[in-house]
């Protein structure tokens, strides 16, 4: 495949090495081949750094998930508005909600179709 010096065509399979198996497939290779040290470090290390990307990525998600969800119970209303008669003068009914309640559906939207 690749001859033993420097060689373009040997970083672009390295590139098109898309899984670690293949890359570590290819890095083998290029070790059995004698391939300068200089470049095989720095393949090592880019495949290092690709790695450490991933892992920071998956924890970035993660961080991203646990933010969404505070926002969410942030936004969460305090009260909510159990009944409202406009004959009546425009009287509304307001219940308070207690931080352990869940918050089900809104119960004018259940009441619509009525």
């Amino acid at each position: 495949m690749c001859k033993s010096k420097l060689n373009v065509n040997c970083l672009k399979e390295l590139l098109n090495a898309t899984e670690t198996k293949a890359q570590n497939d290819w890095i083998v290779d290029r070790r059995g081949r004698k391939m300068e040290k200089s470049l095989l470090s720095k393949v090592l290390l880019h495949i290092t750094q690709q790695k450490i990307q991933r892992k920071l990525d998956k924890k970035l998600k993660k961080e991203e998930k646990k933010l969404k969800k505070a926002l969410k119970k942030k936004k969460r209303p305090k009260h909510e508005i159990v009944s409202c008669s406009p004959s009546e003068g425009l009287k509304i009914k307001i219940k308070i909600i207690k931080p352990q309640e869940k918050l089900m559906d809104h119960p004018l939207e259940q009441h619509s179709t009525t």
